[in-house]
């Protein structure tokens, strides 16, 4: 994949920090000692900075629980959308609507992608992506506050983090997905990932994947026995490269899921060879037992755990941009 040959790079770079000769050790990623979870902090800001993005996160974390529950074509799906469209607005990201009519086994439904841009380097992109619908059950008030609150608080934040960075090279593009959820029971060729799809076949008719660099999903992260699943269909290098980030914030724990192939809103992109990966924690709950079911609420979910992720993608990134 094209990652490949930045692998090294990429590797060092993170192990050492990030972009830059002064913060490169010498020393190899595996031998980088890891640091407790309060060095993790940033060092622009320190314990301040890490509180207000706490603060941030659980304030959108509860929005998300608010506009719950939001299913494909609903009015709470629209709210939520432009609540996400103010806040990516406010952090000085272009915004923009992405309108599409898909087809579902309960007929056409209007839906939109909403996506925030941070114009940089045009031939390295970097997007970062989660889903914010929630699955319709019927009879049932389905809030998905893992599936898919977590996800979007920590992408917003992302998003906002990312735009305040005045050393930022390539362009970050941030994708907040309509239409994850299956309309029937599971996800098929023809039921389900339709914003993904939607946003993917664009990249494909604009002759743009390769400058995709890579394609980061968050999608529930917020379990409070949090180890993400290594997804068979997530980029290998992406994937050390996560790892090295998770020893380096001192949270190695994060990276040590079992395998499983996970069908998501990476899939379409991987199908155009950019490379991907899924962040994600399928087992939510025992035996995954919370996962599209009522017990999906807040007191299942853990504030904490999403700063993790939130943290270990934007390590992730700056590990990316570095090339």
């Amino acid at each position: 994949m094209r990652i490949g040959g930045l692998l090294w790079l990429s590797l060092a770079m993170a192990a050492a920090g990030g972009c830059g000769p002064e913060r490169v050790s010498g020393g190899s990623a595996a031998d980088e000692p890891a640091p407790t979870a309060a060095a993790a902090a940033p060092a622009a800001g320190g314990e301040w900075q890490t509180a207000a993005e706490m603060h941030r996160l659980e304030r959108d974390f509860a929005a998300m629980i608010r506009l719950a529950p939001r299913p494909a074509g609903s009015e709470r799906l629209e709210a939520c959308r432009r609540l996400i469209a103010e806040e990516l607005t406010g952090a000085g990201l272009g915004v923009r609507r992405e309108s599409f009519r898909a087809a579902t086994p309960r007929g056409v439904i209007e839906m939109a992608n909403v996506i925030g841009e941070k114009a940089g380097d045009p031939r390295r992109i970097l997007i970062v992506a989660t889903h914010i619908d929630t699955k319709e059950l019927p009879g049932v008030h389905f809030i998905g506050a893992n599936d898919s609150g977590s996800s979007t608080a920590a992408v917003l934040e992302i998003a906002r983090v990312i735009a305040a960075r005045a050393d930022a090279r390539a362009t970050y593009r941030f994708l907040f997905f309509d239409g994850e959820e299956s309309v029937g029971e599971s996800i098929t060729e023809t039921d389900g990932l339709y914003g993904s799809r939607q946003h993917a076949d664009n990249i494909r008719r604009s002759d743009e994947a390769q400058s995709v660099r890579a394609m980061i999903l968050l999608d529930m992260i917020g379990d409070r026995d949090l180890a993400l699943t290594r997804d068979r269909y997530s980029s290998p290098e992406l994937w050390s490269l996560l790892a090295v980030c998770c020893r380096r914030l001192g949270w190695p724990e994060i990276a040590a899921g079992e395998s499983n192939a996970i069908i998501d809103d990476h899939i379409p992109f991987r199908e155009l060879g950019i490379p991907v990966i899924d962040l994600i924690d399928f087992e939510y709950g025992p035996w995954n037992s919370y996962w599209h079911t009522p017990r999906d609420i807040p007191d299942n979910v853990s504030v904490a755990n999403i700063f993790r992720v939130t943290r270990v993608t934007l390590c992730l990134l700056e590990s990316l941009d570095c090339e």
